[in-house]
């Protein structure tokens, strides 16, 4: 693998890429450069995964950024360097003794985001998801050295995970670049997994979907998440978000809400008009002379409610739409209509009180 790859390229995103930027864009890669689809893009696999394991995580990705500008070498002794290669990106390596001492962060579920379309949300679907889980390494058991005895107090710090300088009149106290403030090193890491104790399992996942889902539900798959030093598994969490769509408004509830453009004439006149709604096009009677503000309700068109065959509501709100040609004697016959207070009311009180 390359080295010197920059790894906003890799990722195909600029440096000034937002989490969720970076988040999408690997997705895609992984996607489309997994190993199962094509035995030949494992490399290229591999670099996908050490990129996003870097600039998904804001301390690691600070660091490459100064890396990058010469504030720092990448390489740290004993631990490889950020470009060591196929790591796990919920295990930092670099907090792995202080980790073990304390909680793991295997510990914890997996948490995923699915961003689903609101006709997915309404249908109901089966989503294919790229996770990456943490396994203990067979070769150490999850200890990062084949003996314990090569982890030892770091030699750069002494055993304390800070530097002190002095600089000036003020004394600066810093996290020890070498051990990243564990206060330990290890001496003889294991060639497996970089010394982290655990190794990533990247997979291509499915999850069904089910109808009436809202942004922010969550969906929990027993046993999919990430082992920990006891050999268990934690959960798989994803978390639903619902894209807007262009026309249709989902709510708190199950009602779905609609602005729909209605020809002039329809307010003018009354009729028949066509609705979308999220089931298909639906009839709708316009009473005449409705004005320029007109919200109705169709009731049972809306959104699903979860685990029920019941829906909720759409709630149309009219507005007109103007013509933009008038033929001539459609005008002419426009301009007989009284202009008295009868007819325009709102107008004829302004001009009196004025």
């Amino acid at each position: 693998m390359d080295n010197e790859k920059d790894l906003y390229k890799v990722l195909g995103v600029s440096k000034t890429a937002t989490d969720e930027e970076i988040k999408k864009a690997y997705r895609e890669k992984a996607l489309k450069y997994h190993p199962d689809r094509n035995k030949e893009s494992e490399d290229i696999f591999k670099e996908i995964n050490n990129a996003y394991n870097i600039l998904s995580d804001s301390r690691k990705r600070e660091n490459y950024d100064l890396s990058q500008s010469g504030g720092f070498q990448t390489g740290f002794p004993g631990f490889g360097g950020f470009h060591s290669g196929f790591q796990n990106p919920y295990f930092d390596i670099f907090d792995g003794f202080r980790q073990r001492r304390t909680s793991h962060p295997v510990n914890q579920d997996l948490i995923t985001e699915i961003h689903l379309t609101i006709k997915e949300a309404f249908e109901g679907c089966e989503k294919t998801i790229p996770i990456s889980r943490s396994l203990v390494c067979l070769e150490c058991n999850g200890v990062g050295t084949k003996n314990p005895k090569d982890i030892v107090f770091c030699s750069k710090c002494n055993g304390s995970g800070r530097l002190h300088q002095q600089q000036g009149n003020f004394s600066v106290t810093t996290t020890c670049p070498q051990c990243y403030g564990t206060a330990k090193e290890n001496k003889n890491p294991c060639k497996e997994c970089s010394g982290t104790g655990f190794l990533v399992k990247n997979e291509i996942g499915t999850i069904k979907i089910p109808k009436g889902i809202r942004s922010l539900m969550k969906l929990k798959k027993k046993g999919a998440g990430h082992q920990n030093l006891k050999k268990e598994f934690t959960d798989l969490i994803c978390i639903i978000k619902i894209s807007q769509h262009p026309f249709f408004k989902l709510t708190n509830t199950e009602d779905v809400y609609i602005d729909l453009p209605v020809p002039l004439h329809f307010f003018l006149a009354g009729g028949e008009i066509e609705v979308p709604t999220l089931h298909g096009k639906e009839k709708h009677i316009l009473p005449p002379m409705i004005g320029l503000d007109y919200t109705f309700n169709m009731g049972n068109l809306g959104f699903p409610k979860i685990n029920s065959d019941s829906f909720g509501n759409q709630i149309v709100h009219c507005h007109p739409e103007f013509p933009k040609e008038i033929p001539e004697e459609v005008l002419e016959k426009i301009k007989e209509i009284p202009n008295t207070p009868s007819n325009y009311g709102t107008y004829h009180n302004i001009l009196c009180s004025c």
